[in-house]
């Protein structure tokens, strides 16, 4: 594709329209009619945007909804309504000059679609992971007054992000493998640190599960092994360490990647029995879920305990080994050598 203007506005368009639009469905009438005129005219890189209402607080919901289902219209920077006696606008001013603008599209579609390609034939669980996998491997989480970190862009032009960035990014590559998703806002941490925060609520299999990448991406750190603790999580397990509104949208059942792969143990019969196979297979790292009791801490040392009764019986003389515990989630890990 010749990188012109004109097929830049041209793949942006056609890419929209992939975009799962959840935030457009919540609102009403008069709210989408400002939501679509604002849409097409960002996508037609327009400065100033007639609006067919003149309520502040409806284009103020529209511009919003907007911004947040397609994080693919990344170029905006100060927004402002204007009104007037029968008629109403949106001015905006660009973050970046336009040629910026048509070169960045082209960077994230040459992207988007290599991703889009390696997923050929791939289910829609198997999507999702490669998604999550190639953003922990790629990404780093970075804090900058010189990148974009808030938008997806960021992650395709520098490969650096905050949380938003990269669950936008995240969006992005699943609404371009037809996987509905949500970048959801609120709040992450601990109960004595929670921070605002934003993660993915994707649809795979007609199911709704919670998916941090960004928490994901920063418990591995570049090492191995890669973590998959807020993975698939239920609006109860995800709920441990972090707050959010409630959408519509309810994800009930527990799929996380732990019982997926059989990774969930409940007893210490069946932990021990993990340990011994992970070592006698020499697998490099041990890593499961535990159920989530009263007291974590207290969990996590009898746990400690049994484990290193076992590695020390197992693992040759003068092996070492690691641990990290996730207190949120209760997902543990163990690393050895």
């Amino acid at each position: 594709m010749e990188h012109t203007r004109e097929n830049a506005l041209l793949w942006l368009k056609k890419e929209c329209r992939k975009t799962y639009r959840h935030s457009y469905r919540r609102l009403a009438p008069a709210e989408k009619e400002c939501y679509e005129a604002f849409y097409y005219g960002l996508l037609a890189l327009q400065h100033t945007i007639a609006m067919p209402h003149t309520d502040k607080n409806v284009l103020a919901a529209a511009v919003k909804a907007c911004l947040d289902d397609n994080p693919l219209l990344f170029f905006t920077g100060t927004i402002q309504s204007v009104i007037y006696a029968r008629s109403a606008a949106v001015q905006v001013d660009w973050s970046m000059p336009e040629d910026e603008i048509i070169r960045t599209i082209f960077v994230i579609r040459e992207q988007v679609v290599r991703f889009r390609r390696s997923c050929r034939g791939k289910t829609e669980n198997e999507i999702v992971r490669a998604v999550h996998d190639h953003l922990v491997a790629c990404v780093t989480y970075e804090i900058s007054d010189r990148l974009p970190i808030h938008e997806a862009h960021s992650v395709f032009l520098y490969h650096k992000a905050v949380c938003d960035g990269i669950a936008k990014a995240a969006k992005i590559l699943l609404d371009d493998n037809r996987l509905y998703s949500i970048v959801m806002a609120g709040r992450g941490g601990t109960e004595d640190d929670m921070e605002p925060h934003a993660w993915n609520l994707v649809r795979t299999n007609g199911e709704w599960h919670h998916y941090d990448f960004t928490f994901d991406l920063t418990l591995t750190d570049g090492q191995e092994p890669v973590h998959y603790d807020y993975y698939a999580l239920s609006d109860g397990q995800i709920g441990k360490d972090h707050t959010f509104a409630d959408i519509g949208l309810p994800c009930p059942n527990e799929a996380d990647w732990h019982r997926q792969n059989g990774l969930y143990f409940t007893s210490k019969k069946q932990l021990r029995s993990h340990i011994r196979s992970c070592i006698l297979h020499k697998k490099p790292s041990i890593s499961f879920r535990l159920p989530y009791t009263q007291d974590p801490l207290v969990t996590r040392d009898s746990i400690r305990r049994l484990a290193e009764d076992e590695l020390k019986h197992a693992l040759p003389p003068g092996s070492s080994y690691s641990w990290s515990f996730n207190e949120g989630q209760m997902v543990m890990v163990i690393s050895y050598s």
